[in-house]
């Protein structure tokens, strides 16, 4: 048997998407599995590449490939959707002549057009397909009409059709059980982390203790415009003795971020430093003083388990999260995370002072998150129990 992971995202180098896809097969490989990455599309735009391969084997020892003949995409905007199209049938015609009956393809996409002619290859050819889970369908907007008639058109003509689903929450698992196949085999594996990524990396110390973001800023996933809010009525408070560094691509919100910086004299205190390459990431949130992770309650949040979190948890940075989503059902408040209520900068701005005002209570949040990622979310445990579930 071999476990064909299909995308959409850019590999190896992306997001937490890649991160997580990359995970999955690390855990297989080492488990014993034959696992490759098969990336559908061209992913890089030209200027701002970051994967020049159309196939390898990485440096974690994951092989893969992408189905065009380069990552590149087009200039032009006509070329692009030449290309896209060209390239979905393209998937389908190699999976007929390269995916044999008792593997398996785990698809990690959201494009219902796109499902249901992989699908449908699929089970003409006898071969399993199972959906990754990792986030509510259509719920990463508001929640409108479009996105609920995707939804539905979603859940009534696709989800029946898999064969198994891996769910990254509670929440997923029972609305896979829910709109899936009665007999779609189902499993839930959390966020995944390699206990040993940060063995070697020197932490980025300076004089002051630092808050750090890492990865997008959107107000509706990152609630980031409140978290600013919020540091900036901490800061004051603490008389600017704490910074905040954010790593990731420019805000949408940037204007209002920049107003609240002005707003508040937060110029020293405030750092953007742009997108990095993941090890330099790491040094950052190894020196890490806090992380926080102000999730809103929306449809996203509830069902999502944020993938950066892992990183936090690992490094032992004590993070302070909300009421909202699956890092509930792990956490526990003042042992291994500092947890309030959601919609509340109050709230976030009197945690990131007690969190100043009390080191000994840090410590302890530190040891204990930490072990929390160890004994829960490695890559490698949870690779043996995909093992069995794909076998």
């Amino acid at each position: 048997m071999k476990v064909f992971i299909l995308t959409k995202e850019p590999f190896p180098i992306g997001m937490a998407a890649t991160n997580r896809i990359t995970n999955y097969a690390r855990g297989l490989v080492a488990n014993g599995v034959d696992c490759e990455v098969i990336v559908c599309n061209r992913t890089e735009q030209y200027g701002k590449e970051r994967n020049f391969q159309a196939s390898g084997v990485t440096s974690s020892g994951v092989p893969f490939r992408y189905i065009p003949p380069t990552t590149r995409r087009s200039t032009y905007f006509i070329g692009r959707r030449i290309h896209d199209f060209k390239d979905d049938f393209a998937v389908a015609k190699w999976i007929k002549h390269n995916v044999a009956i008792g593997d398996c393809i785990l698809y990690y996409n959201i494009h219902i057009v796109h499902m249901r002619r992989i699908i449908r290859v699929c089970h003409q050819n006898n071969i399993k397909i199972v959906r990754e889970l990792c986030e509510y369908p259509y719920g990463t907007r508001n929640d409108s009409a479009k996105a609920k008639i995707k939804r539905w058109l979603y859940e009534r003509f696709v989800m029946p059709k898999f064969d198994g689903f891996i769910a990254i929450s509670e929440s997923l698992q029972k609305y896979a059980e829910e709109k899936g196949r009665v007999d779609a085999s189902i499993i839930k594996v959390p966020i995944l982390i390699d206990k040993s990524q940060y063995d070697g990396v020197e932490p980025y110390t300076q004089e002051r203790p630092y808050v750090f973001h890492a990865g997008t800023m959107y107000e509706r996933k990152d609630a980031i415009v409140s978290t600013m809010r919020a540091f900036a009525l901490a800061c004051k408070q603490l008389n600017y003795s704490i910074d905040f560094i954010l790593i990731g691509p420019e805000s949408p919100h940037k204007e209002e971020l920049n107003a609240i910086i002005t707003e508040n004299h937060l110029e020293n205190n405030v750092h953007f430093l742009g997108s990095m390459k993941y090890a330099d990431v790491l040094k950052y949130q190894k020196g890490a003083w806090l992380t926080i992770l102000n999730k809103h309650d929306n449809v996203q949040n509830r069902n999502g388990f944020s993938t950066k979190l892992g990183d936090v948890l690992l490094a032992g940075t004590p993070v302070i999260t909300t009421t909202v989503g699956e890092a509930n059902n792990w956490l526990k408040d003042e042992e291994s995370a500092l947890i309030t209520k959601p919609h509340n900068i109050d709230a976030i701005a009197e945690q990131i002072i007690k969190a100043y005002q009390n080191p000994e209570l840090l410590s302890r949040i530190s040891r204990g998150c930490k072990q929390v990622a160890i004994s829960n979310f490695d890559l490698y445990i949870q690779g043996e129990r995909l093992k069995e579930y794909f076998g």
